[in-house]
């Protein structure tokens, strides 16, 4: 498969395929991600937030890690088809 590439359309496209990958960890991450950079646990954060918020927040973090991992596994299957 590397044989029917040109040198730059092989370089684009693992440039593709390694941002695609690092964009859908850092996705996948975001909650664990900003639990260590803001020091608040999303799962019981305490304080005088209201638990509807707390509920929405924790169902958006729980959606990107389904977008996270889609764009991870479609960076991977498209590298594999192209490279």
């Amino acid at each position: 498969m590397f044989g029917e590439l040109a040198e730059e359309e092989k370089a684009r496209w693992v440039r593709i395929v390694v941002a695609a990958v690092l964009a859908g960890t850092i996705i996948f991450l975001a909650q664990d991600m900003t639990q260590w950079l803001l020091g608040v646990n999303i799962d019981s954060p305490g304080g005088t937030l209201p638990q509807s918020l707390v509920d929405v927040v924790k169902k958006i973090f729980g959606v990107t890690k389904y977008i996270g991992g889609a764009v991870v596994i479609i960076g991977l299957v498209a590298g594999v088809i192209k490279l």
